[in-house]
């Protein structure tokens, strides 16, 4: 599979333009999402089978985007602005999500939520060559974009937990060891053995 952060970037980018407002906000999101679940996989001890019970499924305990979010932040992964903005992201996929009647970059709940996530991240003020964007949804996706680009750089750069020691109860080689001394404690020593029969003569 292709990883490189410019790759999802161009894949993103490409996509979300496609999209109704609606489509592509949960578009970001589930790139978003899929990028925490990678960088989780990376990082933690590998599973013996190709399933994970801790992220694959419905019912895994860290299969939501929230729980990602707050795992990820949690082992030192992303940081405390990036863990705040990615649930500020997560709450615009819910409303447009969940919201039958229908959502749009026109609702006042929704502008000022992009405009949070644009103040925090200042793209338009850091990069010299991008100009700000004219439109809520074109905001989103500028700060978007940035995001599944920063979290792919880190995918790339992730090291495994390294596997724990096992623990001396389950370690054969003490079993082993400790099996040793429990017969040497009880084998009788040359004063306690029953004289032979030679001896007895």
């Amino acid at each position: 599979m292709i990883s490189s952060p410019e790759h999802w970037n161009s894949v993103f980018q490409t996509e979300f333009g496609k999209e109704s407002d609606r489509a592509s906000v949960i578009l970001a999101a589930a790139m978003l999402d899929e990028a925490l679940t990678t960088l989780l996989r990376g990082h933690l001890v590998p599973v013996a089978g190709a399933a994970d019970s801790l992220l694959d499924g419905a019912y895994a305990p860290i299969s939501s985007f929230s729980a990602k979010i707050d795992l990820t932040h949690r082992l030192g992964l992303i940081s405390t602005p990036f863990c705040r903005d990615l649930h500020v992201v997560r709450r615009i996929r819910n409303a447009f999500a969940h919201n039958l009647s229908g959502c749009s970059f026109d609702d006042s709940a929704i502008r000022n939520r992009v405009l949070e996530l644009e103040r925090s991240t200042r793209l338009a003020e850091r990069v010299e060559d991008i100009d700000r964007p004219a439109t809520p949804r074109d905001q989103l996706e500028l700060v978007i974009s940035a995001m599944v680009f920063s979290l792919w750089q880190k995918i790339e750069a992730v090291r495994a937990l390294p596997s724990p020691s096992v623990e001396w109860p389950f370690n054969d080689s003490t079993r082993r060891v400790e099996k040793s001394k429990s017969k040497a404690a009880v084998a009788p020593t040359s004063d306690e053995r029953p004289p032979s029969s030679s001896q007895k003569k």
